[in-house]
């Protein structure tokens, strides 16, 4: 889907929300011992990522200057309106209740992922079509590969025996895979070719797969190769890196890579 290729467009927005609200609040419902059915968190995650969006949107992209600081800005704007959307949750539903302060904090985080997330696609893929460069291709058009990554070999590795362990795994292995973009998106494509680096790399995801056997603690999951499952991801994503890197039609304007 061409949309979902350009990082900026309305539904790349929508989903990048998704993703991050999804994501952080499982994680912090794992952390604190959550142990029932993950719908309830996902109802309260997509509806809360439907109004930050609708809310973010607008300072975004009409208010926002783009001079290198939209980052920065869009982080804060997420954070703010991220609590507001979330409280509402917090207050209402008993066992957020009793963990508020752990709630309202991960609201601020995961809204302020977001913000800073959507004001970033925005201002670098400005900067793109100001070079007359397109903004629907090269590596940046792969950016949600990583996830699909993650939560394909965490279902895979870690073996899941009952489908609420299997969709708490998936969304685990997915927050991995944000990791693994990281690792891939901020490093030279010359670590990509250096296998000390890249093994240093995949290390890095073996630490964030590590963390995600202590978030998975109370599933029924084969924990132990949850750090095995960290260092395929991020291998994974960088050998996508360096397939996509070495094709001749990328664009070399194009920095976010899978």
């Amino acid at each position: 889907m061409k949309s979902l290729r350009t990082r900026s467009s309305p539904l790349s927005g929508l989903v990048t929300a998704m993703i991050g609200w999804n994501g952080g609040v499982v994680l912090v419902a794992l952390l604190v011992g959550w142990s029932d059915a993950p719908w309830p968190l996902f109802a309260m995650a997509s509806v809360t990522a439907l109004v930050q969006v609708a809310v973010l949107w607008p300072l975004l992209y009409l208010r926002l200057r783009l001079d290198g600081r939209a980052g920065a800005r869009g982080a804060l704007a997420g954070a703010i309106t991220g609590a507001l959307a979330f409280s509402p949750w917090a207050v209402a539903v008993a066992a957020l209740r009793e963990a508020w302060p752990a709630w309202l904090a991960a609201a601020c985080v995961a809204g302020a992922s977001v913000g800073g997330f959507l004001a970033y696609f925005f201002e670098d893929d400005t900067r793109l079509a100001s070079l007359g460069l397109p903004t629907d291709a090269g590596r940046d058009a792969h950016w949600l590969e990583p996830f699909v990554f993650g939560a394909a070999v965490f279902a895979a590795v870690c073996l899941p025996r009952s489908v609420d362990a299997a969709t708490y795994t998936v969304v685990v292995g997915a927050v991995a895979g944000v990791v693994a973009a990281a690792l891939s998106h901020y490093t030279p494509d010359a670590w990509k070719a250096s296998p000390g680096r890249a093994l240093g790399l995949c290390a890095a995801g073996a630490v964030a797969g590590a963390l995600g056997a202590l978030l998975l603690r109370h599933q029924c999951v084969t924990l132990a190769a949850a750090p095995g499952a960290g260092a395929i991801t991020v291998a994974l994503t960088l050998l996508r890196g360096r397939v996509l890197a070495a094709e001749p039609d990328r664009v070399a304007g194009s920095r976010h890579g899978a």
